[in-house]
């Protein structure tokens, strides 16, 4: 059994839900996007109950994000 991926914003963790018609890498790409341009990501992802939402990530606005992905990209893959 493989390991969830996870994005961790504001310090709460979440499961990223790869099971909604987005790849691991479109949803890493939307989220660099939205970091370094500016931009909103959506990302489709699992609260700790199970419940499937989607979280809105404003790239200007976002302190700090974490990404926990395995084994797609490696860290010295991450720079825009």
């Amino acid at each position: 059994m493989s390991r969830a991926n996870r994005i961790i914003v504001g310090g709460v963790s979440y499961v990223i839900d790869e099971d909604r018609g987005k790849t691991i890498e479109t949803i890493v790409d939307e989220i660099r996007k939205a970091l370094t341009q500016g931009r909103l990501a959506e990302v489709p992802v699992l609260e700790a109950n199970g419940n499937r939402v989607t979280l809105l990530l404003a790239g200007g606005h976002a302190g700090a994000v974490v990404l926990d992905i395995e084994p797609w990209p490696k860290p010295h893959e991450m720079s825009p």
